[in-house]
């Protein structure tokens, strides 16, 4: 299981449990997150360097394959290890919250470039690190809990408690600066990226792996039509779109998902 922003494994702790009695579960924290390593530099958060700790874990865990399961950045790396190992690593593919990003790039719109703006901000050197950190990351309460736009909806499914456990994570000394690092190599990868790179590639990869991809209809970063046409890139892939749900999909209707999740695993 592999994490979003600014998040850490805590936030499968719902899914870990559904799925422990049938799987060997694991949700690392992300390079940078958390307590794992925090190596210097923006470079060290390239999406070659995330995609090859996936690479690393699977063996390191035991295994030689597995149902990968991510949210949010989880998911950009999902899609790049999906697209470039295929099925000699990942036999099943569970995406929340990030569409395919082949797809979505040709469904942009300018309403959803305005939904990304704060990726331009966290471009800036230390504002964006205040910004997170300040008043014992305080910022965790608004981005997930009483954020009018991007907060949960179904308040019941998170407490200030649960809250607590994304503001230590983020307070971790240089974990604001290494998670802001993923945005930061992000927008130096598709930029200047040469377009034959295997891990651009990958991103556009058609994939033929069974794929279940569960998305918020009330998701403030990333609109439901970026979906459209996914049918094309993904043809063995089922789409479920949660009524009233944020971009916290696992956290923000839990027994949903797990239930819709499990049901999914159980066919193919």
């Amino acid at each position: 299981m592999l994490h979003g922003f600014p998040e850490c494994w805590y936030s499968w702790r719902y899914q870990m449990v559904a799925l422990a009695s049938d799987y060997d579960v694991v949700a690392l924290d992300m390079r940078g997150y958390n307590t794992s390593n925090k190596p210097q530099g923006k470079q060290q958060y390239h999406l070659h360097q995330l995609v090859a700790d996936v690479k690393g874990a699977v063996p390191a865990l035991g295994h030689k394959t597995c149902t990968l399961m991510a949210h949010d950045w989880g998911g950009v790396v999902a899609w790049a290890v999906a697209g470039l190992y295929g099925r000699n690593l990942v036999d099943k593919l569970v995406v929340m919250g990030l569409p395919h990003l082949g797809v979505a790039m040709t469904n942009y719109t300018k309403q959803q470039y305005m939904r990304q703006l704060y990726m331009l901000l966290f471009q800036a050197p230390g504002l964006p690190e205040v910004i997170l950190t300040a008043n014992n990351a305080a910022s965790m309460q608004d981005i997930f809990f009483h954020g009018k736009t991007s907060g949960v909806k179904n308040k019941a499914a998170m407490s200030p408690a649960d809250v607590d456990w994304f503001r230590a994570a983020i307070l971790q000394p240089g974990a604001a600066t290494a998670a802001l690092n993923y945005y930061r190599s992000f927008v130096d990868f598709t930029t200047v990226s040469d377009p034959q790179d295997p891990v651009w590639k990958a991103l556009r990869q058609r994939l033929d792996i069974p794929t279940l991809v569960l998305h918020g209809d009330s998701d403030s970063a990333l609109g439901t039509e970026l979906l459209d046409g996914i049918e094309a890139a993904v043809p063995q892939v089922t789409v479920k779109v949660l009524e009233n749900c944020s971009h916290w999909v696992q956290q923000d209707y839990p027994q949903q998902v797990n239930e819709i999740v499990q049901d999914w695993l159980s066919k193919k």
